[in-house]
């Protein structure tokens, strides 16, 4: 029942108000339109070629043997200088 009474009580949307949501509304349309298998098929070609052309490119099966995304903390980073004087100031 309260629900209904604030549905009542809401602003309509000005004419620009509307006017904008008609434009995003259009353009969210066409580019839903250009997504098509064939278009993300291109795209997915020139992004291939790009990664090959790289010469510094390091290949994920090199990167594997050397190294983990997680390892527990088993290599962490140095601490920083701050850091360093706090644990000196506490100790």
């Amino acid at each position: 029942m309260i629900f209904m009474v604030i549905q009542e009580k809401q602003a309509q949307e000005s004419p620009k108000t509307k006017r904008a949501r008609r434009r995003l509304e259009s353009l969210f349309h066409e580019e839903e339109e250009r997504i098509t298998p064939e278009a993300l098929a291109i795209e997915k070609k020139k992004i291939i070629r790009r990664i090959e052309g790289q010469k510094e490119r390091i290949e994920i099966k090199e990167l594997k043997s050397s190294s983990t995304l997680f390892d527990e903390n088993a290599h962490p980073a140095d601490s920083g200088e701050t850091l360093d004087a706090l644990q000196k100031e506490l100790s």
